[in-house]
């Protein structure tokens, strides 16, 4: 019986020191969990009335300190205070001390959760929150449903939906909130769905339609985040991103008022380290409208970097590095596209120059056109285009060649390179018809809105059968007038003959259905030719050769007939030959005849005096048998 109860007894014991242990691990786990203990009362002037709590960390410093006017136990292990202040003390995961203040609050018993209201007010020396009400999580997630006004870094203003402030984290939430952000020292209103403050990484975020205004510019967009230094002093960089806006309007003290607008989908905003505005990239259906007082110019592409100068924060250049359209409408109307743009402004912002790089295209109030190279010289009012292919259109008129110059303010479209041309006479002309004029020269020149045109040196017109050959070629559309000068050579066919026009001058006289050739004039058509100081044609509405009027020191042959008078007339759908004036008419080895008029048929080769009156005279060869 006594080994018995000794071995009882030495289980008990045992049982009893097992269970010991268990009971003091359990007690140091509780103890330890998250480095917190349980909380300890102090300097309590009455039981439950003016009341301290103190809690305390592993090395047995103050992490929080809460006192209040009443205290009562709640349920679920919380106290119920009244007239609250307290102070969570500066750890590892806070920088600073922050100081709660409010009139009725219900505390957790380890100190770690509670809800304060009615004039609640958190703050700290970097920022201050008040509202009708907070809840503290674990001393790390404080949150407020209502509103709340706040004011934390460079910004204040009222949260009308309440906030999240991860304390641990330093990384403060504001919903629906309205304020005013010191921006490189200037107020600026804001808005934003969501509002995030990210003290570590110095960051503002506007989230869900955010925006921002103020110093003259207004950006706004899906997500805006700005990026300050380390004090939050100075705006280092802004990023916008989805239905993007930014608008800037400055004056300058050294030029006139200037506006820049934005649209895309991603706005980059970069400042110098003095906080001023430096450099803009923009990406994805990029929209830029820039207007001063003299010029308005919008740029389209989706990717466009703008440069700015940081003391007058006026445009220094401006680069399109993807396909785009840069349009300026003031001291000139001006389109330009390119896969590369790039523009250059003056130091009042004023444009001075534009270049476009591969595949361009460009369109003034008269003309566009396509190039490899296009440049503007905007103060000399000078679209320089140069490639293999460039092309100008004018009207339904194209002109090709390696260089051309557009002078804006002039109207002029001028190359020296050589030009191949489709002219579009739109009407009909003698011997044309309204059908494509093709022509090519060494050098071109087109005024009048693309009414008139000059082609000079190594001229040729081609249409149909047509052929000319000219040292110089003046076209009016308004008239309906050709000139051609410098060794003229004409090819037409008429009534399936081939008739070559020669002379110094060839003009096309649409309205009296005539050409006339002037200066070492001659005609030739089949077997016969004709000279002249002056060869006039006339057709009839077919475009069919009906007369042929020479003039000076004429001279006609055809096989062993020749003629000569002071003037002629050739009707040339009866084939008669009128001679006037001195006329002569000689046959080969045969003998001549002289009269005042002399008629000659080229059917026949018969000879007449054209009336009885006028006196003729012939004279035959001796040697004839």
């Amino acid at each position: 019986m006594k080994l018995k109860n000794a071995s009882n007894r030495r289980s008990w014991l045992l049982a009893s020191g097992v269970l010991l242990i268990l009971v003091m691990a359990m007690l140091f786990l509780l103890w330890n969990k998250k480095g917190v203990g349980p909380s300890k009362i102090v300097n309590t002037a009455v039981d439950g009335v003016n009341l301290t709590y103190l809690d305390f960390d592993k090395s047995n410093q103050k992490r929080m300190e809460v006192k209040c006017r009443e205290s009562r136990q709640y349920k679920n292990e919380r106290m119920r205070v009244k007239k609250i202040t307290a102070t969570i003390f500066k750890t590892d995961k806070l920088e600073k001390d922050i100081q709660v203040a409010a009139e009725s609050g219900i505390i957790s018993n380890n100190l770690h959760d509670f809800e304060i209201s009615d004039r609640a007010r958190i703050y700290s020396s970097d920022f201050s929150l008040s509202s009708q009400s907070f809840t503290l999580k674990n001393r790390e997630l404080l949150t407020s449903a209502e509103k709340v006004d706040y004011e934390v870094q460079n910004i204040s203003g009222t949260a009308a939906a309440g906030l999240e402030y991860f304390l641990d984290q330093g990384i403060l939430k504001l919903f629906e909130t309205r304020g005013t952000l010191m921006k490189n020292g200037q107020p600026c209103a804001f808005y934003a769905q969501t509002l995030w403050v990210i003290k570590k990484s110095n960051l503002i975020i506007f989230q869900n339609k955010g925006e921002l205004a103020g110093g003259g510019a207004t950006v706004s967009g899906d997500w805006l985040s700005l990026q300050f230094d380390r004090d939050f002093a100075s705006l280092q960089t802004a990023f916008v991103s989805g239905n993007c806006f930014f608008n800037m309007h400055e004056s300058s003290e050294i030029g006139a008022a200037q506006s820049k607008e934005i649209s895309a989908d991603l706005i980059f905003i970069t400042y110098d380290s003095a906080g001023r505005l430096q450099h803009i990239s923009v990406t994805g259906s990029g929209k830029i409208t820039l207007e001063d007082k003299k010029n308005k110019g919008r740029i389209a592409s989706d990717k466009i970097e703008i440069y700015l100068r940081p003391e007058s924060q006026t445009l220094e250049k401006v680069h399109v590095r993807s396909r785009g359209t840069l349009t300026n409408r003031g001291r000139d109307n001006i389109s330009l596209s390119g896969d590369s743009l790039f523009a250059l402004y003056s130091a009042d912002g004023q444009l001075t120059q534009i270049k476009a790089d591969d595949h361009c295209e460009f369109s003034t109030d008269d003309l566009k056109g396509t190039a490899d190279f296009i440049t503007y010289d905007v103060g000399r009012f000078l679209i320089d285009i140069t490639g293999k292919d460039a092309a100008i259109f004018s009207k339904k008129n194209i002109f090709n060649s390696s260089h051309f110059l557009v002078h804006t303010r002039k109207r002029l479209l001028n190359s020296s390179q050589g030009v191949k041309a489709t002219i579009w006479p739109g009407q009909k002309n003698v011997l044309l018809s309204s059908k494509p004029l093709f022509i090519t020269a060494s050098v071109m020149e087109m005024a009048d809105r693309g009414h008139t045109i000059r082609f000079r040196e190594k001229v040729k017109l081609f249409q149909d059968e047509l052929e000319l050959h000219a040292g110089d070629m003046f076209y009016n559309s308004r008239k309906n007038l050709m000139a051609f000068s410098e060794n003229v050579n004409l090819k037409f066919i008429n009534e399936n003959e081939l008739v070559i026009l020669r002379g110094q001058t060839i003009s096309f006289d649409t309205p009296g259905r005539r050409i006339m050739v002037v200066g070492n004039a001659s005609l030739n058509h089949a077997e016969n030719t004709l000279t002249g100081r002056q060869i006039e044609l006339c057709f009839e509405q077919a475009n069919r050769l009906e007369n042929i009027l020479a003039r000076d020191h004429v001279t006609f042959n055809k096989k062993d007939l020749s003629g000569k008078s002071g003037s002629l007339h050739w009707s040339f759908t009866k084939n008669i030959i009128r001679f006037k004036n001195s006329a002569q008419i000689s046959r080969k080895g045969a003998g001549t005849t002289k009269g005042r008029e002399l008629l000659l048929n080229l059917h026949s080769n018969e000879i007449e005096v054209s009336s009885q009156e006028d006196r003729a005279e012939t004279i035959i060869h001796s040697d004839r048998r």
